[in-house]
């Protein structure tokens, strides 16, 4: 999912994660519990890995270990992490 978004315009990203999300979301709770997440994910092509493997995924996502994954939640776990170029960039401003 992360390596469509950053090939990806910046436009469609956000419209996509919630076209994403809501896909997944199939009781309509504006949240998605561990079984949607797993069913989520396998129907995204996702079906080789360990039920362990999906507990611990989801545990990622699930920031605020409510047992549920919201929208925030979702597009935080989601996001790149800055690159070595901006790291030192931002280590440069504060030395400064």
């Amino acid at each position: 999912i992360r390596t469509f978004l950053l090939k990806s315009k910046a436009s469609n990203r956000k419209s996509f994660l919630s076209d994403l999300f809501k896909s997944m979301d199939k009781d309509h709770s504006r949240k998605i519990d561990y079984t949607e997440f797993k069913n989520g994910l396998k129907h995204l092509g996702l079906v080789d890995i360990t039920e362990n493997e999906f507990r611990i995924l989801f545990n990622q996502f699930d920031t605020n270990k409510d047992g549920l994954i919201d929208f925030g939640e979702f597009v935080e776990a989601l996001k790149p992490g800055l690159s070595q170029i901006r790291l030192r960039a931002i280590d440069d401003a504060f030395k400064k």
